[in-house]
């Protein structure tokens, strides 16, 4: 069975007719108004929403870059901080190495003097005990010459 085009197009065109017809009393009737109303105002206020939101996103972001900006100057500080410091332990290496080498060579000094020192004192006592020694000879070679002159003395009166 057969339909002709123009009135299937006929149809479509009531049909389409009736649609719009329907929709329009809808939109005139004052339930869809206040939907409408309402829709408006939400979408106001998300769209608010929305404006509030990218302008904070825009300031959080602004204040990202300057923290980060902030963090890299920090960080060079830093990073001069530790080269700095790293020179100073160098340097402070270096001088505790003189001052051990200069404190060792004063150490051996000290004990070579010491030691030479008690070498002195042994030598004086040496001396002191040969000079005593020396003493105790001279006092007999002494007492020897005089009983030799003694001896001589009787020995010609005889």
């Amino acid at each position: 069975h057969v339909v002709p085009e123009e009135i299937i197009a006929t149809a479509n065109g009531d049909e389409k007719e009736h649609e719009l017809l329907r929709l329009t009393s809808e939109l005139e009737e004052p339930n869809t108004n206040n939907m409408v109303n309402e829709t408006s105002e939400e979408l106001k206020v998300v769209e608010s929403r929305s404006e509030s939101e990218h302008e904070q996103n825009q300031l959080l972001r602004a204040r990202l870059t300057g923290a980060e900006g902030e963090i890299k100057k920090k960080s060079d500080v830093i990073a001069e901080l530790e080269e700095e410091l790293e020179t100073k332990k160098a340097k402070k290496t270096e001088m505790d190495t003189q001052l051990m080498t200069t404190a060792t060579s004063r150490l051996e000094e000290r004990v070579a003097k010491d030691a030479a020192n008690a070498k002195v004192e042994e030598m004086t006592k040496k001396f002191e005990a040969e000079s005593k020694a020396v003493a105790e000879l001279k006092k007999e070679v002494a007492a020897l010459l005089e009983l030799n002159a003694s001896l001589r003395n009787q020995l010609e009166r005889q």
